[in-house]
């Protein structure tokens, strides 16, 4: 047991430091390299303009890359020194055997540029519902320890009957402020509870995320990631089931590499890649378009075609419900301060109409 423990600690923390490149870096260096390699300079000095885009403290701590060139390591192993993912450096390598490392690394460049641009629509959409959201909970909070015992303490010592919502009110916040703290502790036991079970890849977190992966529009986003991924390999010049072996180790999603292990299974049977497809129970574009591809022999094309697609299907349904979103919080805002403000008023609303 303690050597479990041991073992998960030793695992999260380096998991910690180990350097982890934002998509938009490595979409500036892959873009970087490909146009420096177009004009024809040297590999080595294009790795010295490029890599300080990842992260300028990297060639301090760690040997220049000449250094590798120089003794024969390939260019796959030397970018492998600086942590990059295993999808730039599985396409490197396709390109070190197809001697043409500016194709590889423009398409490197196109892929993490389209995923970067994802990421900051997603954030730049969910940006202000949870600002709100986190104004609400601050004020909400202040309001139950600053405000309402300010107002219990001041009607107690008039020794008036409260009407039914002020009371009802002035007990939920003595309930809730009781709660509070024990709500809180529970929340950070869950979660340090998921870290745990993540890094030991328990089979309660691979549950929860199973579960989490039949939501519709999760499993569109596990599309995408898989018709994406699988595009990249198979325009590089990969074999199909090449690309299928080693996609397990590139996918991030619970749904995508579930889906490429099935598919992997299914065509190693003797099933084509339409049928394994199709099997999976995906969206109706994507088994299309790869029976399209197939038929043409276009997979790749037909694969990059229905993660698009996908992909616009996804931004509406996102874009939609965030349009609802914002106004909905802002009314659910505006009822629950309207009515503290009521019900901490009605009390001295009677006492004027008494007197």
């Amino acid at each position: 047991m303690g050597g479990r423990i041991r073992r998960t600690i030793i695992r999260s923390w380096i998991k910690l430091f180990t350097p982890r490149w934002s998509l938009f870096q490595l979409y500036r260096f892959s873009d970087r390299m490909a146009c420096l390699l177009r004009a024809a300079l040297p590999l080595s000095d294009c790795l010295l303009l490029a890599l300080p885009v990842l992260d300028r403290k990297l060639l301090r701590h760690s040997p220049p890359p000449i250094d590798f060139l120089q003794d024969g390591s390939p260019l796959s192993s030397t970018l492998s020194v600086y942590h990059l993912p295993p999808a730039s450096i599985l396409l490197i390598r396709l390109g070190e055997e197809n001697g043409d490392f500016v194709k590889s690394f423009a398409k490197l460049a196109d892929y993490y540029e389209r995923r970067s641009m994802i990421r900051q629509q997603w954030r730049k959409a969910i940006a202000y519902p949870l600002v709100l959201t986190f104004v609400s909970t601050v004020a909400g909070v202040y309001l139950l320890y600053g405000v309402l015992p300010a107002f219990a303490s001041l009607y107690s010592g008039m020794r008036i009957t409260l009407p039914s919502p002020t009371s009802d009110l002035l007990l939920f916040s003595v309930i809730l402020r009781r709660l509070l703290p024990m709500i809180a502790c529970i929340l950070t036991a869950c979660g340090l509870l998921w870290i745990v079970f993540r890094l030991r890849k328990s089979g309660w977190s691979d549950w929860v995320m199973t579960a989490f992966s039949r939501i519709r529009l999760v499993r569109n986003m596990a599309e995408v990631e898989f018709a994406e991924t699988l595009a990249l390999l198979l325009d590089g010049g990969m074999p199909l089931i090449h690309c299928l072996d080693v996609m397990e180790s590139l996918l991030l999603r619970k749904g995508a590499v579930s889906m490429a292990v099935h598919v992997k299974e299914l065509v190693l049977n003797g099933s084509t890649i339409s049928a394994a497809v199709t099997l999976q129970h995906v969206s109706s574009v994507l088994q299309g378009m790869v029976r399209i591809g197939e038929r043409t022999g276009e997979l790749a094309e037909a694969f990059d075609k229905a993660a698009t697609l996908i992909r616009k299907d996804v931004e509406n349904v996102v874009d939609s419900f965030l349009r609802w979103l914002e106004p909905g919080l802002i009314t659910i805002f505006g009822i629950w301060v309207g009515f503290l403000t009521y019900a901490m008023l009605l009390p001295t609303l009677d006492l004027i109409h008494t007197w």
